[in-house]
Order: structure tokens, then C-alpha cells, then sequence
């Protein structure tokens, strides 16, 4: 049962770094693009975790339940954070003339999320802004059951 949690939770973290790592080069790459390819820092993880949970599924045996229900809250900060920082580095990258000097650091905006300028996004004749609040419950709400339902199969 640990190892099934212990890989699912580190390949969900080397899923994180690398979906923020696609997010960073989508962002840095592109002037313009659908927010949706923000939500890779959101899928990557969750497929980690998935991934690590199915190749130790046969050490757990026929009850899955706990160890899935103990990964999905694993997955509520993994992919809440993930997302809250796709957030940060996508509004760093693609806005940082808009940000004072004295607000450019990194650890500075991870504290700080609410003095980065948020999205906006238009479709067909409406517009509206996207927050890191939108970012951080998305993550959270649908980082663990995406998990939950994905790994059930497994």
C-alpha cells in the first residue's frame, strides 16, 4: 500500500514540475493562447498520479478504495498548488511590464497573487476576467476527482 502511494505522489510531483515546465513554454512562446493549455498544470499531475498508482496497484490487492481515497486528498494541494502557480507564471510571463520592480519576485507574487493582473478572455460577444482565486479551486475541486475516476479502472 506505501508504495503504491508513495510512487503515485512522487511521479504526481515530477507531473507537476512538468506540466508547469509545458505551461512556462506554451506562455513564453505564444502572445496569445486559449487558457485552457493553463490547465496542463492541472492534467500532467493527475496523470502522474495515475500512472504511479497503476504500477503498484497489484501491492495494494482487491481494495483499492482507501489508498485511492488517501491519493485524491493528496491530489486537493498537488493540484491546487499546480494550478495556482500555472496562474503565477503564466501572468508573470505575459505581463511583466504591468508589474513594479518592487513586485517581480517570484516568492513575492506566490505571496502576493492578488496584485497580478488577471486574465481576460472573450468569446463571441462577452469578456471576463479569470483570477488565481478561479485557478487555485479549479485545481483543488477537480484535481482529486479527476484522480478518483481515472484510477478507477486501474
Amino acid at each position: 500500500m506505501f508504495k503504491a502511494f508513495a510512487a503515485s505522489l512522487a511521479l504526481g510531483i515530477v507531473g507537476m514540475v512538468a506540466g508547469l515546465m509545458i505551461e512556462w513554454l506554451a506562455v513564453s512562446t505564444w502572445t496569445t493562447l486559449s487558457s485552457d493549455w493553463l490547465f496542463a498544470a492541472l492534467i500532467v499531475p493527475i496523470v502522474g498520479m495515475v500512472g504511479g498508482f497503476a504500477l503498484f496497484r497489484h501491492d495494494v490487492g482487491e481494495s483499492t478504495g482507501p489508498v485511492r481515497a488517501l491519493l485524491s486528498l493528496a491530489a486537493i494541494p498537488l493540484c491546487g498548488f499546480s494550478n495556482y502557480m500555472a496562474f503565477i507564471v503564466a501572468s508573470r510571463t505575459w505581463f511583466a511590464d504591468k508589474i513594479p520592480a518592487d513586485q517581480q519576485s517570484l516568492f513575492f507574487q506566490i505571496a502576493h497573487p492578488d496584485l497580478l493582473p488577471a486574465f481576460s478572455t472573450s468569446s463571441h460577444n462577452s469578456s471576463h476576467s479569470e483570477s488565481w482565486v478561479a485557478y487555485l479551486i479549479a485545481g483543488v475541486l477537480v484535481g482529486p476527482i479527476a484522480f478518483w475516476f481515472t484510477s478507477r479502472r486501474w
